[in-house]
């Protein structure tokens, strides 16, 4: 069975490399149990180390990482990337 992947943008604003904000993306594998927040580690840990975001306590209650997804503010520990 070949490994699933999902293709993520992720909305960036580095100034040093471009004046306006702009979308990256990346493929990052995918399993059914998976929330935003472990594709966002797995980018950062693996794919892009400049990525940088705010998250605490994977529990869904504290808000820190809370982020745009897809339009609408979301906390990224609890919604199912499925």
């Amino acid at each position: 069975m070949a490994d699933r992947t999902m293709t993520l943008k992720v909305t960036r604003y580095r100034p040093e490399h471009r004046p306006e904000p702009y979308f990256d993306q990346f493929d990052v594998p995918f399993r059914e149990d998976m929330v935003i927040l472990d594709a966002l580690n797995h980018i950062k840990d693996e794919l892009d180390g400049s990525l940088t975001y705010r998250w605490s306590c994977r529990m869904g209650v504290c808000g820190s990482c809370g982020m745009m997804v897809n339009g609408k503010p979301r906390l990224t520990s609890s919604p199912f990337l499925r």
